[in-house]
């Protein structure tokens, strides 16, 4: 805080977050004797657990019970923003943004869309909210991220040991209370690599290790 405010930027950052998983989980344990896997993938992997998601709960509900008690907890009518990052939505045209927009009770004044980038959407959509803050929203405003994701059941194949299903919120405000966040300093890093993919609406593959193993070396090049 007092290096940003020494060279007179903007503190913004991450103010309030909270997170909402399902009521149900599977231990990796329990995986692991059920489906047969070697000691050597579970160590890999390093799941303690996974979440299950009952038929009463979807990714916007997921969305919702994450943001809804940061929300209630300042004032509704300060967001400006809604950004949700998923690679769960139901529809190849309308964000499920809209709908997580309209449980909330969110201003209609305040803009939403939906980002899709598998699991760097949350980061893409934090980064996109703290610089949008810094260049456009006024003193009080705030914006709302949602990360929300609903996996598929992915029955004895490798990556049911690494997919749940969960959502996060962060409310983004200046002079925030957890942590602020320097947006003119960040490392980047990208390439194309076929660990996951999502090809149709029912189909999802996956290879866990080699996903794991991308985020490990992006890191060290960013």
């Amino acid at each position: 805080f007092s290096w940003q405010n020494k060279m007179r930027l903007p503190c913004i950052g991450i103010d309030d977050m909270n997170l909402y998983v399902t009521p149900l989980a599977l231990t990796t344990e329990t995986l692991k004797q059920g489906r047969d896997l070697s000691d050597k993938m579970v160590e890999d992997v390093g799941f303690v657990r996974r979440s299950i998601v009952p038929p009463f709960e979807d990714v916007v509900t997921l969305a919702v019970n994450a943001a809804q008690p940061i929300v209630e907890d300042s004032d509704k009518s300060s967001y400006s923003l809604l950004v949700v990052g998923t690679e769960s939505s139901f529809d190849f045209g309308k964000p499920i943004s809209t709908y997580i927009h309209h449980y909330l009770g969110l201003s209609p004044n305040c803009r939403n869309f939906e980002v899709k980038h598998a699991c760097y959407s949350g980061t893409a959509s934090l980064l996109m909210a703290t610089s949008w803050l810094a260049q456009n929203g006024e003193e009080n405003s705030r914006a709302l991220v949602v990360m929300s994701d609903v996996s598929r059941l992915h029955l004895a194949d490798a990556e049911e040991i690494t997919t749940g299903s969960g959502a996060i919120a962060i409310s983004v405000a200046r002079n925030p209370r957890v942590l602020a966040i320097d947006t003119k300093h960040t490392g980047t890093a990208a390439h194309e690599v076929f660990d996951v993919a999502r090809p149709t609406k029912t189909f999802e593959c996956g290879d866990p290790v080699l996903s794991l193993y991308s985020y490990l070396d992006l890191i060290e090049t960013a």
